[in-house]
């Protein structure tokens, strides 16, 4: 029977794991995973070797872009002038 931290047996009131970490039996758990501490003390070699990898992977691509932009004002009002802009972007990645 597996037990959580803390949990009691049932009918004697004591408590069932004294290290408070029973295993349990999980189906999505990969083979060869063992418990990581992500505050990095006390990992074992094989928990940081279980999420540890070292990948390599080159890649390739060409893109071209245009843009152009466009301000200024148009005339003067007694609150000041009154501006316009506006701009454009085209983009293709092979």
């Amino acid at each position: 029977m597996n037990y959580y931290p803390g949990e009691r047996a049932k009918g004697t009131g004591k408590i069932a794991s004294k290290s408070g970490y029973a295993r349990k039996q999980v189906p999505f758990v990969q083979p060869g995973c063992v418990p990581f501490n992500v505050f990095g003390q006390n990992n074992s070699a094989a928990a940081i070797d279980y999420v540890t990898n070292s990948t390599q992977g080159r890649n390739q691509i060409t893109q071209t872009n245009y843009g152009a932009d466009v301000a200024g004002d148009l005339f003067k009002l007694p609150a000041g002038p009154v501006s316009l802009a506006f701009g454009g972007e085209w983009r293709k990645d092979r």
